[in-house]
């Protein structure tokens, strides 16, 4: 495939990594013409939008088989909506004029830094540890979760902890391919 693709481009190295996925499996059963379960990506684009499908593929180990049925799409719509919900709440305390707030950290501010810490470490080693994105995404979804509770308890969340927190989710849902920009 990537002699193939080199050749088109008449280029000496199209991709600087080349990752063979598991077969598809489409609610259960492989996916194949003769069985008559065959969906093209364009097909499942007229359903989903691109970002849903990359989370949906991204929330299964890329070397065993994926499973491509309502279900796995609608857990992928639902991380989208908890992360869209999540930038949404980080804008709206962005907005807030944090200048005049007392600026030293309390007990959850620290925790929230520890858990970022520990979350970061957590994403590098499902990462080396044979690329575990589906790790990866539940990670940020814990580390979302705690910024949750952070948030319903802290009565004067600090602006650039926040801003740390968001910066980080973006950082890597863009390495993984969910952001762009």
């Amino acid at each position: 495939e990537m002699a193939q693709a080199e050749a088109y481009h008449k280029c000496c190295q199209w991709v600087n990594y080349f990752l063979h996925a598991g077969h598809l499996h489409i609610k259960g059963l492989k996916m194949s013409k003769s069985l008559k379960n065959f969906v093209t990506i364009r097909q499942a684009l007229t359903e989903h939008s691109p970002r849903q499908l990359r989370i949906m593929f991204l929330m299964q180990p890329w070397d065993k088989p994926m499973n491509y049925s309502d279900q796995t799409v609608d857990d992928a719509k639902a991380k989208e909506r908890y992360f869209k919900n999540f930038f949404g709440v980080v804008k709206s305390v962005l907005r807030q004029d944090f200048v005049q707030e007392r600026q030293g950290w309390t007990q959850g501010d620290r925790a929230l830094w520890q858990l970022l810490n520990e979350c970061q470490q957590k994403v590098h080693t499902s990462l080396l540890d044979n690329f575990k994105t589906f790790e990866v995404i539940q990670h940020l979804v814990d580390l979302v979760q705690e910024f949750n509770k952070y948030l319903s308890t802290e009565t004067n969340p600090k602006n650039l902890l926040v801003q740390k927190v968001a910066i980080y989710v973006t950082k890597v849902l863009r390495i993984v391919g969910v952001v762009q920009g």
